[in-house]
């Protein structure tokens, strides 16, 4: 407005903004308008000060990507992140500096990445170390110790010479944001709780009216404080947001964060198989970024224990492959089920056999045959030996013996388990296709081939019928009946078989995936 004012001044008008505008747009000459951090204003009420006319050229930067609506979306440009050798080059500009030594490139390239290429923070940064203030070598150190106070200094403009107040107000605008949005601003704080990249929203369930939740997304949208992402309710929130909104927040409202993302996130895990690999790929993170939150400056466990919760991320981890850090959450588990429970409780007994996968998945066979042992001898007790938890048991248990090379007993038990499954469940069964290949795997080791071979056919047609020939648990199948052709000598049979398997896991998963790789060495070794 101020700006119109003195156009409608100098030229002799009334010094009004509408005076202005109009007689901008009688100009005869094209001319070009520019609307620079048009943060705040809806794009109408922006639109009110365009000049009349059609002759004109108008260029709008702000971060309210709502503003595109103002134009054809071939006319927009969305400007994410710089590259990295532009952030090191924005950084040597702004702090005076010529890369004329490697060092200095190396030391540069660190600071860009922790600052996730975002131009403002570079160029701030760069006015620190110009200032003489810190070398280009101890930015991170003092980043690290002050980052609340770096980031939000009035006295470092940047090589741009831009009139700034400081990284954080010029990033978020927060009291405009906060008189805005209320209800947005309170999800700041739990989602800075969460993992820097990507928030999901709640699955629409039950009769939880979610137009608030999508309100409040709307005016973070608007603020560019989160932006949408690959697919459909995922979002994603640019890391530097992420420090500032914990950053802003005193440390009891950290913890009470925390708290709230620690029950979210356990809330949102189920205990059945039915959940997306994909939907816990991306939960997992924000489960281990909370997991550091929870560690306050007097390096105490905000949340404390809670069983539920401690029990599902412990599985989370370990099926998602982080498994020294799953190993401590059962392993406190079951420690504290000990403390709480009953000698005999089940709970304990699952907390136990948890423990024992895990040693399992670690290699810990010998720490795992004595947990298994246990959870064997209190199932056959209290379950009964038919009991799907009881066979359950003696497979994980026979599974250990094997990789402990004891495939005599391993032997016994998986006999014990097929002969169970086929009654119970029937041959088609999952569970007993399992077992079968399980029996099988033993069998090779004790140099029963005809046995191995014969189970292995029944596993592949089964995983044929049920799976189809595409299945990775089908082609896997196929490879183990072509080894076990090879052990008996029968290499024209395996290398029909592994020609099949190669050419599917070409086709699937690429020319370079280790199971192509895996295949392409089997079939040379045939040949």
């Amino acid at each position: 407005i101020q700006a119109l004012k003195g156009i409608g001044q100098a030229c002799g008008l009334e010094g009004s903004p509408e005076s202005a505008l109009k007689w901008i747009g009688s100009l005869k000459e094209n001319y070009i308008m520019i609307f620079d951090n048009a943060d705040v204003l809806s794009p109408a009420v922006l639109e009110g000060y365009f000049p009349p006319g059609m002759r004109g050229n108008i260029l709008i930067t702000s971060r309210n990507s709502a503003m595109m609506t103002l134009t054809l979306l071939r006319n927009s440009l969305e400007v994410i992140e710089m590259e990295e050798m532009e952030a090191i080059e924005l950084l040597l500009k702004a702090s005076c500096l010529e890369s004329s030594t490697s060092n200095v490139q190396i030391e540069a390239s660190k600071i860009v990445k922790t600052l996730f290429c975002l131009p403002l923070a570079i160029d701030q940064a760069g006015a620190y170390i110009a200032s003489g203030a810190t070398t280009m070598g101890d930015y991170l150190a003092k980043y690290s110790e002050h980052r609340k106070t770096l980031l939000s200094h009035s006295e470092f403009t940047g090589a741009s010479k831009y009139n700034r107040t400081g990284i954080t107000e010029e990033i978020f605008s927060y009291a405009a944001l906060q008189k805005d949005g209320e209800t947005s601003m309170s999800k700041l704080p739990l989602a800075s709780s969460l993992l820097d990249r990507r928030l999901l929203a709640l699955h629409e369930a039950g009769t939880w009216d979610n137009f608030i939740f999508r309100e409040g997304i709307r005016i973070l949208l608007s603020f560019s404080l989160i932006r949408r992402g690959p697919s459909d309710n995922v979002y994603a929130m640019h890391p530097l947001v992420h420090s500032w909104g914990r950053d802003r927040l005193t440390l009891s409202e950290r913890e009470n964060c925390c708290l709230m993302a620690y029950v979210t996130l356990a809330c949102s895990l189920r205990w059945d198989a039915g959940q997306p690999y994909g939907f816990q790929r991306i939960l997992v993170t924000h489960v281990r970024a909370n997991t550091e939150y929870f560690k306050s400056e007097g390096n105490h466990d905000v949340v404390g224990y809670m069983d539920d919760a401690h029990a599902k991320f412990g599985k989370l981890l370990a099926e998602q492959g982080y498994l020294k850090e799953a190993e401590a959450l059962v392993m406190k588990v079951l420690d504290q089920r000990i403390k709480i429970l009953k000698v005999e409780d089940p709970d304990i007994v699952n907390g136990m056999a948890n423990v024992a996968a895990t040693y399992c998945n670690l290699g810990k066979y010998v720490e795992a045959e004595v947990l298994e042992i246990q959870v064997l001898n209190e199932r056959n007790r209290i379950l009964g030996v038919e009991h799907p938890h009881t066979i359950l048991a003696m497979g994980n248990l026979g599974h250990t013996y094997r990789n402990l090379g004891k495939y005599k007993e391993a032997e016994k038990l998986e006999t014990q388990v097929l002969d169970s499954r086929n009654r119970i469940f029937g041959e088609e069964h999952p569970d007993t296709i399992l077992a079968m290949g399980n029996l099988a795997h033993t069998y090779k080791h004790l140099g029963k081939y005809k046995e191995a071979e014969k189970l292995q056919m029944q596993v592949l047609d089964a995983r044929n019928k049920i799976l189809g020939v595409e299945h990775p648990d089908t082609i896997i199948a196929m490879a183990n009946v072509a080894a076990t052709y090879c052990n008996l000598g029968k290499y024209a049979e395996a290398e029909v078989l592994e020609i099949q398997v190669l050419n599917e896991r070409n086709r699937i998963l690429g020319v370079e995936h280790p199971d192509t790789i895996l295949a392409m060495g089997n079939l040379a070794f045939t040949y």
